[in-house]
């Protein structure tokens, strides 16, 4: 992983800046040592995936990364109150990660979320359900269900990329597992 001018990570393997507010967001929920500046993504009067750089809208997969980052991070809830530019649709779940004290349906929905994952993908990209889980309270459930969460985690950030990222998918795998129940 590399970081640009402004303390922001970037991949190893980007050939751009696209995917730093995602990056950048699952970093600061997974309590990466290096505190990065979730407020960079969001001087512009919306979300950005990178502030000096701009090609795609922004994705649900960045807003639930940068969401949950800045929500962890107890930043201004200004912040929280932007809006993304891109098209996807943004689940009731996701919107919850707004406020520290979602409604019934979006902590159901967050529930959907960790449990169709963990039952029907679990091996697919865990980063949004990680942020996900983490900010309702959900990852034991996730970790639970889910019996080849650190196999996801590994083949996402080392096994399909030219250039890994071994010590990210590390530092994940233990701060998931110190959520684990004792």
């Amino acid at each position: 992983m590399r970081f640009d001018e402004l303390g922001l990570p970037i991949e190893s393997s980007a050939t751009d800046k696209q995917d730093s507010a995602r990056l950048a967001g699952l970093m600061t929920v997974v309590e990466w040592p290096q505190k990065i500046d979730l407020i960079y993504y969001c001087l512009t009067g919306y979300y950005r995936r990178h502030p000096k750089e701009y090609i795609y809208d922004f994705s649900r997969d960045q807003l639930v990364c940068l969401l949950a980052g800045l929500r962890k991070s107890n930043r201004n809830s200004y912040w929280l109150t932007l809006k993304a530019n891109g098209k996807d649709f943004i689940p009731p779940s996701v919107n919850g990660l707004r406020t520290h004290k979602p409604t019934f349906i979006q902590r159901l929905w967050a529930k959907a979320d960790v449990i169709a994952h963990a039952l029907f993908t679990p091996l697919s990209e865990s980063n949004q359900v990680i942020c996900i889980a983490d900010a309702y309270g959900l990852l034991p459930l996730w970790i639970k269900l889910n019996k080849r969460w650190r196999e996801s985690v590994t083949i996402y950030w080392v096994t399909s990329r030219d250039v890994g990222e071994p010590e990210l998918a590390e530092h994940i795998i233990k701060y998931v597992e110190a959520k684990l129940p004792r």
